[in-house]
């Protein structure tokens, strides 16, 4: 069987799932964007994730990046042991679980950080516990280290503090388990919403901020809106909290925010620049363009690099080219940007042929200005089409992390993630991920499914076990006459070249049998 190329480079955000953007890749460019350079992840670099769930994307990171360390900081225990069998199962020895709070990591003895982010969960941290966070920043980073923090901003907020205390009292008034009670509570909100009248009513900012709530992940319902604690926070009080204990605003992982669909005419960028006051600013920008989440990067000390532009020049880029309009004139609170159309397609184009380059290897290349290609760049990272990759990826930890989590995803009744080596990732139904593996390293879709249910059997979970043998071989005849054609035809799973090693290295970690030596004996597909 061929081997395929099965990592299409789309996002989907979970909780607990691998996250392009946050990769120090992407985090330095984007910092660069903004005149901060931030060191590179190579030997002595080290990474930590505040509240890494089950620790798919540290792992991810760890297996992208085998020249830093990673650090994954989990105080529940259940979580905290499914971040560690992963780190086993990938044999990531760059990877440390850490299943510790705050207070206790805070305390506990670490290397210096070149980066600690929280990626989510900030606005239900407790006053304390945010003190926590500035405090292990101020004292684990290193000198030039980022602190990088997603919270809901609080001019967008107030519809969702109205709807998630309705949230939390229908919450309350209900029993039964915790899936019984959220599906009670999403009822509740989908008839008020049905309802139409006074704050549900067409129009109304709760009313968009509920059907936002019921479009959302379940496990993002449970972990932030319904958490014990949730208050979003203006810019300008934690931007001069952290200000205070040597945390300098450094830029955006939001990088839309400056180049595109701001709609800020330029009048009103030269009145922010007349404000002068960074936090204040930044404030006046949220209120401006409606801004709700943000990604901010908070730089410790002096910044020992100096010049940003190598940065912008060696950050490698791939490609997943999305059909759209794209405005060729976008506004900023700094200006207008004019986008070269011509320059937008062969940018995109070379990408795309190529797999993963630099900026700077770009505009040799096509013989443009390095200011042309960033520029490119920085849009299409902004709108979700490009993402920043790692060089020297460890292919077979990728591979073997992938199977683990797809393994997992299958018992879990979960969606599976499913790692790129050029640092992207695709989000799969996880069965269908677990035949996508098998088929790129040339074994049998429909067994190598089925052997993820044999722990079921060998714990004694016979119903579960059957359970979930007929949805496999359900999902296989939905898979062979239905979604493998519509891949190939869509040109998404694409034959793999011989020289990536992917199929073979696969077969290496996991056991499996070379694609040009695999026995056909006992093939159900």
């Amino acid at each position: 069987m061929q081997p395929l190329n099965v990592f299409p480079m789309t996002w989907t955000p979970c909780p607990d799932d691998f996250d392009p953007a946050w990769s120090p890749t992407s985090i330095r460019y984007c910092a660069a964007r903004f005149g901060a350079a931030l060191p590179p992840p190579g030997p002595g670099y080290a990474y930590c994730d505040i509240g890494a769930g089950a620790g798919a994307h540290v792992a991810a990171l760890a297996c992208l990046y085998p020249e830093a360390s990673f650090w994954a900081v989990e105080a529940n225990p259940t979580a905290a042991l499914q971040a560690g069998r992963l780190m086993s199962a990938t044999q990531r020895a760059n990877m440390t679980v850490a299943p510790l709070d705050l207070e206790r990591f805070l305390e506990a003895a670490t290397p210096a950080f070149d980066c600690m982010v929280v990626r989510a969960g900030y606005c239900t941290l407790s006053q304390q516990e945010r003190e926590l966070v500035a405090e292990m920043a101020a004292r684990k980073l290193k000198c030039g280290g980022a602190l990088v923090l997603a919270y809901e901003a609080l001019p967008m907020a107030a519809p969702f503090q109205t709807l998630v205390g309705v949230l939390r009292s229908c919450w309350n008034a209900v029993a039964g388990s915790e899936e019984q009670r959220l599906g009670r509570v999403l009822d509740i909100m989908e008839r008020l919403l049905g309802e139409g009248r006074g704050l549900f009513a067409q129009g109304q900012p709760v009313a968009a901020a509920c059907r936002m709530l019921l479009d959302m992940d379940r496990r993002i319902l449970l972990h932030r809106y319904l958490a014990p604690y949730y208050e979003p926070v203006w810019f300008c009080e934690l931007g001069d909290a952290l200000a205070r204990r040597g945390l300098i605003f450094r830029g955006s992982l939001d990088l839309t925010s400056r180049l595109a669909q701001t709609g800020l005419a330029q009048e009103t960028g030269q009145l922010l620049e007349e404000v002068g006051v960074l936090s204040l600013q930044e404030t006046l920008r949220d209120c401006l363009t409606g801004t709700f989440l943000r990604r901010d990067i908070f730089v410790r000390g002096h910044n020992p690099l100096a010049d940003a532009n190598d940065v912008l020049q060696q950050t490698p880029f791939s490609a997943d080219m999305h059909e759209g309009d794209y405005a060729e004139v976008c506004r900023s609170a700094r200006g207008e940007i004019r986008l070269d159309m011509s320059a937008h397609s062969r940018v995109l184009d070379s990408i795309l042929s190529q797999g993963a380059c630099t900026a700077g290897q770009l505009a040799a290349e096509l013989g443009m200005s390095h200011e042309q290609v960033d520029g490119v760049c920085a849009l299409r990272l902004a709108m979700g089409d490009l993402v920043t990759a790692p060089q020297a990826p460890d292919r077979a930890a990728v591979a073997a992390c992938n199977m683990h989590l797809a393994r997992r995803a299958v018992t879990d009744n979960a969606m599976a993630t499913l790692v790129s080596p050029l640092g992207g990732c695709v989000l799969l139904n996880p069965v269908c991920a677990l035949f996508l593996l098998a088929i790129a390293s040339g074994c049998s879709p429909l067994d190598h499914a089925l052997q993820a249910i044999d722990p079921q059997r060998a714990a004694g979970n016979e119903e579960e076990a059957v359970r979930l043998e007929q949805m496999v071989l359900r999902q296989y005849e939905e898979f062979a006459m239905h979604t493998l054609p519509e891949l190939q035809r869509l040109q998404i799973v694409a034959a793999e070249q011989a020289d990536t090693g992917l199929g073979s290295s696969m077969a290496g970690r996991d056991g499996l049998s070379d694609p040009g030596e695999s026995d056909d004996s006992g093939n159900r597909s």
